[in-house]
């Protein structure tokens, strides 16, 4: 038991989590211009891959940026920042689902952080960040694809412009929903909850569409699924005039 324990013990990336961890807890305790040296040492060093994987850590710090300092959005950041040095680093054997659970996890943070500042349609800088919104979910969704493409060299490799159309009508409908749920009354957290499962479903559909996975039950199932999240949504808002 010792042994396997051991064995256990060697294989997690112990270093990996410790600078996460310090890269959660300078953005906690620390001033930000101090947290930004940090998190950009902890990045840069080793400098392997660092080009691959700035977008994410880019979207990452500038999350930081903009969340108000909480012990559970420290955590949430640090988890997205061990995710992106896990993958930069080639620490994860499983690259390709690691990269999906950061494309996630940044999904959530961009939206979020729209959420929160945009409860309602209330000015024209409403229809600015919705665009820029729109715009890191069609790289996220662009990257993601490029790197199940390099990564797996036997999946079916769409054109470029299909791909372009494919991804390009993702965040289009991204933007629509954006809109719909600010004029909807719905709360922060259902606004955040609909708008996370319709992309995540319309995402997972787009790319094995774009492999040439796209099958009838597999649409169904995604629709189905997202029309009873949307009839739960609807039947537990309190609506008023």
């Amino acid at each position: 038991m010792a042994v396997k324990l051991r064995s256990i013990s060697r294989s997690i990336p112990w270093f990996l989590i410790f600078k996460a961890a310090i890269f959660g807890a300078a953005w906690l305790f620390l001033p930000f211009w101090l947290f930004l040296l940090i998190a950009f040492y902890l990045y840069f060093f080793p400098p392997f891959q660092i080009f691959r994987l700035v977008l994410p850590f880019l979207l990452t710090t500038l999350s930081a940026a903009v969340f108000e300092r909480g012990l559970v959005r420290g955590a949430f950041l640090s988890l997205t920042l061990y995710l992106i040095l896990g993958i930069k680093d080639l620490i994860f054997i499983k690259r390709v689902l690691a990269y999906k659970l950061m494309t996630v996890a940044l999904i959530f943070l961009v939206t979020s952080g729209f959420f929160h500042r945009f409860s309602s349609w209330g000015s024209l800088s409403v229809t600015f960040w919705s665009l820029v919104m729109t715009a890191i979910l069609f790289l996220l969704s662009k990257n993601l694809y490029n790197y199940e493409e390099f990564s797996s060299p036997r999946t079916l490799k769409a054109g470029s412009s299909k791909k372009l159309l494919a991804l390009g009508i993702l965040g289009l409908l991204g933007l629509e929903l954006a809109f719909l749920l600010l004029f909807l009354p719905f709360s922060f957290y259902y606004q955040m909850a609909f708008f996370g499962a319709f992309t995540l479903v319309i995402l997972a559909l787009t790319l094995d569409y774009l492999r040439g996975f796209l099958f009838p039950k597999k649409i169904i199932v995604g629709l189905s699924f997202l029309f009873v999240f949307l009839v739960f949504i609807l039947a537990s808002t309190e609506w008023g005039i």
